[in-house]
């Protein structure tokens, strides 16, 4: 019998991170949102993390707002999140 240990609290986010982004309602958003988090996700800080939630947590409408004119505390977020985009 293996004995895993629990996750921890960032883990936790982090999973419910990658579920929330590629589970957005809409393919494409899907798509964009959920590679984007498949691909930078394990870069983020543990602070980052908490905002990256936060975020994702937005509706389709406020999440690309938010990218069109990032507010803190989104701002190094945003940045990579546009990086990732104009690289598709």
């Amino acid at each position: 019998m293996i004995n895993l240990a629990p996750l921890t609290e960032i883990e936790t986010l982090k999973k419910a991170i990658r579920y929330r982004a590629e589970h957005r309602g809409t393919k494409e958003a899907d798509w964009l949102i959920g590679g984007f988090i498949r691909a930078h996700i394990m870069h983020f800080s543990n602070d980052d993390i908490y905002h990256l939630k936060d975020l994702i947590d937005l509706d389709d409408e406020s999440f690309f707002k938010q990218v069109a004119t990032p507010q803190e505390p989104y701002l190094e977020i945003v940045e990579a999140f546009k990086k990732y985009k104009a690289s598709l």
